[in-house]
C-alpha cells in the first residue's frame, strides 16, 4: 500500500510540474484560473480612434478562454471651426462678386463663390444662385464675344450686323462692350468704347478713363475722349477726375480735347460751378485753373487752338479784350462777309479792311462791353460818314443810321462793372470813316479802345485785326 502511495503522489507532481508553474494571484483570491486583462478601449480624438496599447498578462494556455472586444470609447469631436461672418461681411462679399461678373471676369467671380461656401455656410442657397447667374452670364457673353471682334472688320455689312447685335443685347452685351474697352486691342477698344459712348452706357465711362491713361497716344484717342463727352451726366462725374493732371503744365494744349471734357463736366454736371468742379476733381483750385488754360488756349498761336478756346469761352466766363466786329456787303446788314475781333471802333477814311478793298455799300456791327472802373458819368461819342446808331445796356441812345454823316453824343451814369455796348455803321458813298470815343471820371476825350472794351470770345474771332475772314 505505501508503494502504492508514493506512486500516486509521484504521478500527480509529474502531471503539476508538466502544467508549469502556477500564476501569483492577488491575496485572498479564491480563482484558480487566470484573469485575462481586456485590451484598453479606443479613445477617439478628433472623429480618429486611437487604440491604448496597454501589456497583457500572462495566460494559461489551457484555461485562458479568448478575450472579448473591448467597448469602443467615443469622445465627441469638438464642434467644427466656422466662419460665418455677419450679414455686411456677406453683402460685401456678394458685391464683390458682381463686380467681376459686370467686369466680365467670369472664372474670378466663380473661384470666390467657392471661396464663399466656407465662410457663409448659412446662406448657400444664395450663393447657388449666384453661380447659376454668373454661369449664365458667360454662357451668353460667348456669343457677343464673336459680335465685338466684328465691329473692326472690313465688311460694312457684318460690322452693321455686329452693332446692331450688340445694341439690342443689353447688359450681357454692355458687359462684353466694357471688357472689350479694357483688354481689346486698341482698334477693338475705340470701336467698343464709341458705342458704349452711343448707348449712354454709365458703367463705361470708368473703364475708357482707365484705357486711355494707359496709352494717351493711342490711335483710338479720338474715339475715347468723344465718348466721355457723351458719357458726362450718365454716371459719376468723379471718375473723370483722373483726367485733370494731363493739363497742368499742358503749355502747348496737346490736352485741350481733354479739358473739353472737363469742360462739359463743369457746364453739364457742375452747372458752371466752379467750387462744384473744384469737388468733382477732388482738388481746390481746379476750376481756377481750367479757366487759365483757357484763357492762354485763346491767344496762343495756333488757329485751331484759338477756335476751340473761343467754343470753351462761354460757359467760363471768359471776356478777351477788344469787341466783336461783323461786317456786311450791303448799307441795310444785307450779307455777311466775315467777323473779327477788333481792337477799336476807329477807322479812317476808306480804310475799312474788306477783302476786295470794298468801301461803298457796307455796314458794320460792333458788338461788346465796356469795362466801368469808378463809378460816375460817362460820355459817348460817335463821328462817322455815313451814318451812326448806339446802344448801352440794351437802350438806344440815338439813331442816325440812316442819311449822311453822323455825330453824336451821350452822357449817362454807370455803375462799376461791365455795360454792353452796340455801335452800328453804314456807308453808301464818298467818304468812309467812323470815330467812336469816351471821357469820363479822371480822363479827357479818348478812343474807345481793347483798354476797356471786352468780348465773350466766339470761333471766328480768331482772326487777328488785319486780317480777313471770308
Amino acid at each position: 500500500m505505501m508503494r502504492i502511495s508514493t506512486l500516486i503522489v509521484l504521478l500527480c507532481a509529474l502531471i503539476l510540474c508538466s502544467m508549469g508553474p502556477e500564476p501569483s494571484r492577488a491575496a485572498g483570491a479564491t480563482n484558480t484560473v487566470p484573469r485575462i486583462a481586456p485590451k484598453a478601449p479606443i479613445v477617439r480624438v478628433s472623429q480618429t480612434k486611437v487604440p491604448a496599447k496597454t501589456p497583457v498578462a500572462p495566460q494559461n494556455p489551457i484555461t485562458a478562454k479568448s478575450p472579448e472586444k473591448a467597448p469602443e470609447v467615443l469622445v465627441p469631436a469638438p464642434p467644427a471651426a466656422t466662419t460665418d461672418a455677419g450679414s455686411g461681411d456677406f453683402e460685401k462679399a456678394v458685391e464683390t462678386v458682381e463686380g467681376m461678373r459686370q467686369a466680365g471676369d467670369f472664372s474670378e467671380a466663380l473661384d470666390k463663390l467657392t471661396q464663399m461656401q466656407e465662410q457663409f455656410s448659412k446662406n448657400m442657397d444664395q450663393i447657388a444662385g449666384l453661380q447659376a447667374k454668373v454661369n449664365d452670364t458667360r454662357r451668353k457673353a460667348m456669343d457677343f464675344d464673336y459680335a465685338v471682334k466684328q465691329l473692326i472688320v472690313d465688311d460694312q455689312m457684318a460690322a452693321d450686323v455686329a452693332i446692331e447685335k450688340l445694341t439690342e443685347g443689353g447688359e450681357v452685351a454692355r458687359i462684353v462692350l466694357r471688357k472689350a474697352v479694357r483688354v481689346g486691342t486698341d482698334e477693338i477698344a475705340g470701336e467698343a468704347a464709341a458705342l458704349l459712348g452711343d448707348l449712354g452706357e454709365e458703367r463705361a465711362a470708368a473703364v475708357i478713363v482707365a484705357r486711355f491713361l494707359k496709352k494717351t497716344d493711342s490711335p483710338s484717342r479720338p474715339k475715347f475722349l468723344d465718348s466721355l463727352q457723351k458719357l458726362v451726366g450718365a454716371g459719376p462725374a468723379t471718375v473723370l477726375a483722373p483726367l485733370y493732371p494731363l493739363i497742368k503744365g499742358d503749355t502747348q494744349y496737346k490736352q485741350k480735347d481733354v479739358a473739353g471734357v472737363l469742360g462739359t463736366v463743369f457746364e453739364k454736371v457742375c452747372e458752371n460751378n466752379g467750387d462744384e468742379l473744384d469737388k468733382v476733381l477732388g482738388e481746390p483750385g481746379a476750376f481756377a485753373a481750367l479757366k487759365k488754360y483757357i484763357q492762354g488756349a485763346i491767344v496762343f498761336n495756333d488757329v485751331a487752338v484759338q477756335r476751340w478756346a473761343s467754343e470753351q469761352a462761354p460757359g467760363f466766363g471768359i471776356l478777351v479784350p477788344g469787341i466783336r466786329g461783323a461786317y456786311y456787303h450791303g448799307s441795310a446788314f444785307e450779307t455777311l462777309a466775315f467777323e473779327r475781333l477788333d481792337e477799336q471802333m476807329w477807322v479812317e477814311d476808306r480804310k475799312f479792311p474788306y477783302p476786295d478793298n470794298r468801301q461803298d455799300g457796307i455796314s458794320i456791327r460792333w458788338t461788346g462791353k465796356v469795362l466801368i472802373a469808378t463809378a460816375g458819368s460817362y460820355t459817348f461819342r460817335v463821328a462817322s460818314d455815313d451814318g451812326n446808331r448806339l446802344t448801352i445796356d440794351g437802350k438806344l441812345c440815338w439813331d442816325k443810321f440812316a442819311g449822311g454823316p453822323a455825330d453824336q453824343k451821350v452822357t449817362l451814369d454807370l455803375t462799376v462793372g461791365l455795360h454792353d455796348i452796340q455801335v452800328e455803321f453804314q456807308q453808301g458813298g464818298g467818304g468812309a470813316w467812323i470815330h467812336t470815343s469816351w471821357s469820363g471820371p479822371g480822363f479827357q476825350e479818348k478812343p474807345l479802345t481793347k483798354e476797356v472794351l471786352r468780348v465773350m470770345p466766339w470761333p471766328a474771332a480768331t482772326v487777328p485785326a488785319g486780317e480777313k475772314k471770308p
